[in-house]
C-alpha cells in the first residue's frame, strides 16, 4: 500500500505560525469518501489555501499508529515556494521533504563567531528527560525557583531527533512558550523548526549557552517515544547520549528518571527499566538523580531498583520536596501517557525535582 492520497481543502481547522490543521475531502470516484483532518507543516510546504489540492501521507492514520488521528501534507499541488532558502544546511535529508534550513553554527548565521571555537558549559545544568512529558514540570519547578530569588532565569530546550521530527508538533512546547516558562528551543539533528536550527547535539548545547544565555539547558526527545520492549531499543536511550555529551562539554548533567506507581506495566512499574538502563549501560560518567520525597514504601521501591543495579554507588541521588509545586503545576492539565497528575503524581513529582535542583545549581555556578 503507498498511504497516499490527494485531495482538495475544504477548511482551516487551526492556524499556528509552524503549523496548520485542515480538513481535506479526498478525491473519489463515486465523492462518497468521507474527510480527513491533516496537519500542514509550513516551512515544508507553505501556508495552504482553502480550495487548494493536496498531497497526503495517510500511513499513520491507516495502521492507527499514534498520531491523533491526523494525516499529513506531503505538498500542495502546484505551489512552488517563493521565498530565498534561509540557508544552505538541509534537514531530514536525501528524503522527498528535505528543506534547507539556517544552522545557527553555519558561515551565514551572525552567530557563527560565537561558535567556531570550543568553549565549555562551565557547569551549566543539563536536565536530560526520557520522555517529552517531563519537559513541563522541569520548566515550571526551575521557573518557580528562579522567581522565589527574584531572577529572571533562561531555560533552552533542545529537541533531539529521536522521536517527532518538527518541533512545531509539540503542543507543550507552544504552551510553555506562551506562559514564559521555556525562552528558547533548538532543534538539533533531523529534528527541525526550533527558534534555532543545530547540526548535532553538541554544538546545540554550545549553542544554548552561547547564543541563548541559558541558565537551564534542558535536552530530551520530542513527542512520539517508541519502545520495543528489547533491551536497548527504544528512542529514549537517547537521555543518555544526552548526559554524556552534557559530560563531555563540562556541563552538570541532571537524570530525569521515569517513575511511575500508576503504570501497572512492570517494565515501567516504580524505576523504570529504561531508566535503569540509561543509568546502568548508556552513561558513562556520574550524574546527578533528583527524586521527589515519596512514602517509604515507594521510596524504598525506587532504591531497591538503583541498588540492585549499582546505580547508588556511580551516581549522586538526590531528594527534594516537591509537594508546595506540585498542586499549581497541575492546573495547566499536563498529562504522560494520558494520565494527569493527580492520576500519576510521583512521575511529575520527579520532574518537578529535576528542575528544582537545576535551578538552585544554576543560581549558585551564575
Amino acid at each position: 500500500m503507498l498511504f497516499r492520497t490527494e485531495g482538495r481543502v475544504e477548511a482551516i481547522l487551526a492556524e499556528h505560525p509552524a503549523l496548520q490543521v485542515l480538513v481535506v475531502q479526498p478525491f473519489s470516484v463515486d465523492g462518497n469518501t468521507p474527510p480527513r483532518t491533516a496537519i500542514n507543516y509550513k516551512a515544508l510546504t507553505g501556508t495552504a489555501q482553502v480550495g487548494e489540492r493536496v498531497l497526503l501521507n495517510t500511513v499513520a492514520v491507516e495502521l492507527n499508529l499514534g498520531t491523533g488521528g491526523y494525516d499529513f501534507v506531503v505538498g500542495i499541488v502546484g505551489r512552488e515556494l517563493e521565498d530565498e532558502p534561509p540557508g544552505h544546511l538541509i534537514k531530514l535529508r536525501y528524503t522527498p521533504l528535505q528543506t534547507p534550513v539556517l544552522a545557527i553554527e553555519a558561515p551565514e548565521s551572525p552567530f557563527h563567531p560565537a561558535l567556531e571555537s570550543f568553549h565549555p558549559l562551565e557547569g551549566v545544568p543539563v536536565v536530560c528527560c526520557g520522555l517529552h512529558s517531563q519537559i513541563g514540570p522541569v520548566c515550571f519547578a526551575a521557573h518557580a525557583v528562579f522567581k522565589e530569588q527574584g531572577y529572571p532565569g533562561r531555560v533552552v530546550y533542545i529537541m533531539s531527533d529521536s522521536a517527532a521530527l518538527p518541533i512545531a508538533w509539540s503542543h507543550l512546547v507552544r504552551e510553555l512558550k506562551q506562559n514564559g516558562l521555556l525562552q528558547t528551543t533548538i532543534t538539533c539533528g533531523q529534528a527541525f523548526g526550533g527558534d534555532y536550527e543545530a547540526i548535532n547535539l553538541y554544538s546545540a548545547l554550545q549553542a544554548a549557552k552561547q547564543v541563548a544565555s541559558a541558565d537551564v539547558i534542558l535536552v530530551g526527545q520530542g513527542p512520539g517515544n517508541a519502545g520495543t520492549q528489547t533491551a536497548l531499543g527504544f528512542s529514549g536511550i537517547d537521555q543518555g547520549l544526552a548526559m554524556n555529551a552534557a559530560i563531555a562539554l563540562e556541563g552538570q548533567p541532571i537524570c530525569v528518571p521515569r517513575i511511575s506507581f500508576a503504570d501497572k506495566r512492570p517494565r515501567h512499574y516504580g524505576v523504570s527499566e529504561q531508566t535503569l538502563t540509561v543509568l546502568e549501560r548508556v552513561v558513562l560518567g556520574s550524574v546527578q538523580v533528583p527524586l521527589s520525597v515519596m512514602p517509604s514504601q515507594m521510596r524504598e521501591t525506587v532504591l531497591t531498583s538503583f541498588r540492585e543495579r549499582g546505580l547508588l554507588e556511580k551516581h549522586a541521588v538526590v531528594e527534594v520536596e516537591t509537594d508546595a509545586l506540585f498542586n499549581p503545576m497541575a492546573t495547566y492539565n499536563w498529562t504522560t501517557m494520558g494520565r494527569k497528575p493527580q492520576e500519576d503524581p510521583y512521575f511529575f513529582q520527579t520532574a518537578l525535582a529535576a528542575g528544582i535542583v537545576a535551578a538552585q545549581s544554576a543560581l549558585k555556578t551564575g
